[in-house]
């Protein structure tokens, strides 16, 4: 049977609590990005991460993954008062298995649902959050038909965030639609799904959606 590779290094890493909330998930995404020194300028973002939910006393609990294996040690951020810290407790492994049509896995993905924005019958090029229940409904099996899986059985949360890619309370915040899906999928097209694991589902990354967790 044909099958597809996938392979990745999975960190769970845990930062200080966010001082600024809006600002506290992109702030993330800069503090990750430094864990691949020897990535160039103006690669491609080699990380998917998610905030399972997950928090102490010590802080705030994040998964990231990637292809390359980071360097946590030289994930720092200038010292000011909004600066996020790395605890000690950081876990990392490599991750690797294959993926076959037929099989069946249960999921969690945090994602952020999207549609176009149109002008009467035109598209107008631009993007959307999605808030409806039958919006999201048809977003997540839209996006299970073009990722190589079909979803047996599902269920979601869903709330409105106010993300912002600055700290200052003078920059306009933008609202985001943060959907937390989980359930059972079966696989359909191995490598188009071992694709999608490694690249993410959805939009708006950099704000820590579209990692695709399997069990």
């Amino acid at each position: 049977m044909a099958s597809a590779e996938v392979a990745f290094w999975l960190s769970r890493i845990q930062v200080n609590p966010p001082r600024r909330k809006h600002f506290f998930r992109y702030q993330l995404h800069q503090f990750i990005w430094q864990a691949y020194p020897a990535l160039p300028a103006g690669s491609r973002q080699p990380f998917l991460f998610t905030l399972p939910g997950q928090q102490d006393h010590n802080g705030v609990y994040c998964l990231v993954q990637s292809q390359v294996k980071p360097n946590w040690s030289t994930a720092k951020h200038q010292v000011s008062d909004n600066c996020l810290v790395l605890k000690s407790n950081y876990e990392v492994k490599s991750i690797h298995f294959e993926v076959r049509p037929g099989d069946q896995f249960f999921f969690q993905l945090q994602a952020c649902p999207m549609k176009n924005k149109f002008q009467g019958r035109k598209k107008r090029g631009q993007k959307a959050p999605v808030f409806d229940q039958i919006g999201i409904e048809k977003w997540l099996i839209r996006r299970a038909e073009l990722h190589g899986f079909n979803i047996l059985r599902h269920e979601f949360s869903k709330e409105k965030i106010r993300v912002s890619r600055k700290p200052d309370q003078y920059t306009k915040n933008i609202l985001l639609s943060d959907c937390r899906f989980s359930g059972f999928l079966e696989v359909n097209d191995e490598k188009k799904f071992a694709k999608t694991i490694m690249g993410g589902i959805g939009k708006k990354k950099i704000f820590g959606f579209g990692m695709l967790m399997l069990a």
